[in-house]
């Protein structure tokens, strides 16, 4: 590690059982005398390697921990998904399409630019709906000072207040929820949609209301693990409550949301009157922020921000022979440089280590090192062992 990163880097190590914390911490197990003649394992050696600073040893929620996809067996699909992507395992096209499976609102045609008319629904993919609730999740956020809006939030990005337009006083300590939220509406919707402010609202319920500073359309995100808690309009024209769930609407319509019970986030994304008249630096913020303000002829800086390149990817592939599935060619492999450090590379030998550390080096992109070991038993994974 000091010499890929010029400085001294500890491994942390997440750990869900609290009593095998203890015995870390502790370098004894009373109930596992046999351990070390039964499993090879050294209580001992473990907890002399943690006193002596080599590495961090971190309590971890089970429903976090990564390394239940290698060790346990899953009956439950929905659990399965969830632990496949803890550790990255996830098929490509679930991962970056966001509108998964048969459209909820067929009467609208497909093409985005139509897909902004009020009442088109949108399902978020799993794996966007959690990121996005997990960023929220990882926010403090404040009370509500709307008097219709209950619970906490605030808005985002453009706002005003009685010396004029500004940003929100949240968006700076709100600016990694609001660049994750950004990127998944930019994928869904692409540049035709516009905005330049969320507003937040967790666990809230709103008397029916009209957003009478909203501009074009707007749309709901509805995020969390909750009964209840529909959001509608009055008018009965759309209703949404599950989550992953969007709707487009137009705002300065009556709407509103039910009581609920659990953990529940509501996003509305919209174009504030006030943008306009935003300081040339605000406006430049919130393109770095991810929004999509609209073009003014006035200023160059209200352009489209164009969607960003992915960077080449580098995968390098450890313990693995020379014809492994993984370093061979594949349908999602475009863009990818695959190295594979076989027995060939005796990473004992400083030729072996050079060579391994001259790779990472040199790529430029995102590095994804896999190292394959044999499957614990139980796992799922024995069967891809077997195949």
């Amino acid at each position: 590690w000091r010499d890929l990163f010029g400085e001294e880097r500890k491994i942390e190590f997440r750990e869900d059982n609290e009593a095998m914390i203890r015995v870390m911490k502790t370098g004894k197990n009373p109930t596992m005398k046999a351990i070390g003649r039964t499993h090879r394992i050294s209580v001992a050696w473990l907890h002399e390697r943690f006193e002596n600073g080599d590495f961090n040893l971190v309590y971890e929620k089970s429903d976090k921990q990564a390394a239940d996809g290698m060790t346990k067996p899953f009956t439950d699909a929905a659990k399965w998904e969830h632990a496949c992507r803890l550790m990255n395992h996830v098929i490509p096209s679930k991962l970056w399409s966001l509108a998964s499976g048969k459209p909820i609102h067929t009467a609208v045609a497909s093409d985005r630019t139509q897909g902004l008319q009020a009442g088109h629904k949108i399902r978020f993919s799993p794996p966007a709906s959690d990121a996005m609730l997990q960023a929220l999740e990882d926010v403090e956020w404040p009370k509500q000072a709307r008097a219709v809006i209950s619970g906490w939030g605030t808005c985002v990005g453009a706002t005003y207040d009685s010396k004029g337009p500004r940003l929100g006083s949240f968006t700076g300590k709100a600016a990694n929820v609001i660049r994750v939220i950004n990127e998944h509406i930019r994928a869904a919707l692409g540049s035709a949609f516009v905005w330049g402010s969320l507003q937040i609202n967790k666990n809230t319920v709103s008397l029916p209301h009209r957003d009478k500073n909203n501009l074009g359309p707007s749309l709901v995100i509805v995020l969390g693990h909750f009964t209840g808690g529909a959001f509608r309009m009055s008018d009965g024209s759309c209703r949404i409550k599950q989550h992953g769930e969007a709707v487009i609407i137009d705002g300065t319509l009556e709407h509103g949301s039910e009581p609920f019970e659990g953990s529940r986030y509501s996003i509305v994304a919209f174009l504030h009157t006030s943008t306009r008249d935003l300081k040339p630096a605000d406006r430049k913020q919130l393109l770095e922020l991810g929004f999509n303000l609209p073009l003014l002829s006035s200023s160059s800086l209200l352009s489209p921000p164009p969607l960003r390149s992915q960077p080449p990817r580098c995968l390098i592939e450890y313990c693995c022979g020379d014809d492994s599935l993984l370093g061979g060619p594949g349908a999602f492999r475009d863009g990818c440089t695959m190295h594979r450090l076989t027995i060939k590379h005796d990473m004992t030998t400083r030729a072996g280590y050079d060579h391994a550390v001259g790779l990472v080096r040199q790529a430029s992109g995102p590095i994804l090192l896999w190292v394959s070991i044999p499957c614990t038993g139980g796992s799922q994974w024995q069967k891809v062992n077997i195949k």
